[in-house]
């Protein structure tokens, strides 16, 4: 396990809160509190195959030397709204298209 990776709810944590290690912060949210483990720029270097699959469905905090921190969070996806008259002149209708159908049909 990756000593940083993404938010916990406290209700789900395996540990007494305090025995959570030291690179760890907690931030309160409307549905109760978060544990959100924090890694080393350095650290996420190497392990970015591992990082970006959490982000997947969690949020990872890395932080740089400089103090900086950097969130990789889910994209949510967008779904394009349909814009009325969009597929004019795509479809073409026939000038009998009224006409009653030939038997043969």
């Amino acid at each position: 396990m990756l000593a940083c990776l993404f938010p916990i709810p406290y209700s789900l944590l395996p540990i007494p809160y305090s025995l959570l290690p030291s690179n760890c912060y907690t931030q309160s949210v409307a549905s109760g509190t978060i544990i959100m483990h924090q890694i080393h720029l350095k650290e996420a270097e190497t392990k970015l195959a591992e990082l970006l699959e959490a982000a997947a469905g969690e949020e990872v905090v890395i932080l740089g030397s400089d103090g900086k921190s950097f969130r990789i969070v889910p994209m949510i996806a967008v779904q394009a709204t349909p814009k009325f008259g969009s597929a004019k002149g795509l479809v073409k209708m026939s000038d009998d298209f009224d006409e009653p159908l030939s038997s043969s049909f």
